[in-house]
């Protein structure tokens, strides 16, 4: 279904999701986020699945002494640091 199936612009359509109570749009985002994740356009696996991949890759390369941990107040102080 596409949004001119339903003949109303993208405009009316967040217009009229944003007047929803708090639990209502609660409830829709979930909802398209998760036809997002099971819908990738590319064939790609779901956005879900990349990260836990990614989370697994980068323990393994902990693991692995292939990177080194850092202390992550250390990082925020540096990073803060830098933005002023």
């Amino acid at each position: 279904m596409t949004i001119a199936t339903l003949d109303v612009s993208l405009e009316q359509l967040e217009a009229a999701a944003l007047r929803l109570d708090s639990k209502t749009r609660a409830r829709l985002a979930y909802r398209l986020l998760d036809s997002v994740d099971a819908a990738d356009a590319n064939g790609d696996p779901p956005s879900t699945e990349k990260w836990i991949d990614e989370a697994e890759q980068r323990v393994q390369a902990f693991l692995d002494n292939q990177v080194e941990a850092l202390n992550g107040e250390q990082v925020l102080r540096d990073a803060r640091a830098r933005v002023r």
